[in-house]
């Protein structure tokens, strides 16, 4: 079972970039397993880290253990087969750390902006998938390329069980009904279940002290209502405050 990290970096409150892969590092030595990060763009306030793929290159070459997933890059975006030697690259730099996680996407405006028809994401997004997967291929010496699907409908669900792809589980749908329906597909077509290798997303709060934790919990849940997510000042020996939490591989998910 893997612990990672996700949730960070689209913060309003920027820390510079220095700051931010000293927290990297950090968050390496501390022997948390992987970093998460999401595909964003042409956001307002403009977000600093749009391309998770170059923020990846930057971590890399500052840690030595951590390994660092999309979850998602917004598959019609991109086309496949560059896309493919873009994450060879990273594997080959990073000696095998990155994990592929992809969705179809979910904001119009993004396709709006770049002249991408949103009728025809499912099939930009299912048909760039086959060809990743087969540009991807293990070797003989990279016996594993990790590659995740993310999606919430039968039919994406379908998908990930027709052709073996470990599943990206979120809290926004509830977990319980993605599990459902890809089971059932699982069934019906009689495939070989990925849910022991999937990812599973769980929010977490922490502070030095449980009133401390308390308060933060409570501005945190204010923030996820009305949209804000700077968090309060905290003091000097930066305390931690929230982030999210992500179990991958774990077999316990069923």
């Amino acid at each position: 079972m893997r612990i990672d990290v996700a949730g960070i970096g689209r913060e309003q409150d920027r820390i510079s970039h220095a700051d931010f892969l000293a927290l990297m590092r950090e968050i390496d030595q501390l022997g948390f397993d992987g970093i998460w990060f999401n595909e964003f763009h042409f956001q307002t306030p403009p977000q600093p880290y749009p391309s998770p793929l170059l923020l990846a290159a930057s971590i890399f070459t500052c840690t030595q253990r951590l390994r660092v997933g999309t979850s998602v890059l917004v598959l019609p975006l991109h086309d496949p087969l560059l896309l493919a030697e873009q994450i060879e690259q990273l594997q080959w730099h990073s000696g095998g750390r990155f994990d592929a996680g992809f969705g179809r996407g979910t904001d119009p405006a993004t396709f709006a902006k770049l002249n991408i028809d949103a009728a025809s994401t499912r099939e930009r997004f299912e048909s760039a998938l086959v060809t990743l997967k087969a540009s991807l291929a293990p070797t003989a010496s990279d016996s594993r390329q990790p590659i995740y699907l993310a999606g919430y409908t039968p039919e994406t669900l379908g998908f990930a069980a027709m052709h073996g792809f470990p599943l990206l589980l979120s809290l926004e749908p509830p977990e319980g009904r993605q599990i459902e329906l890809y089971n059932a597909a699982v069934a019906a077509g009689q495939f070989r279940s990925r849910l022991p290798e999937s990812s599973l997303t769980r929010y977490v709060v922490i502070g030095h002290t449980e009133p401390r934790r308390k308060i933060i919990c409570r501005h945190y849940c204010r923030c996820c209502k009305s949209g804000a997510f700077s968090m309060p000042s905290v003091e000097a020996s930066r305390e931690p405050t929230s982030c999210q939490s992500t179990a991958t591989n774990c077999c316990a998910i069923n």
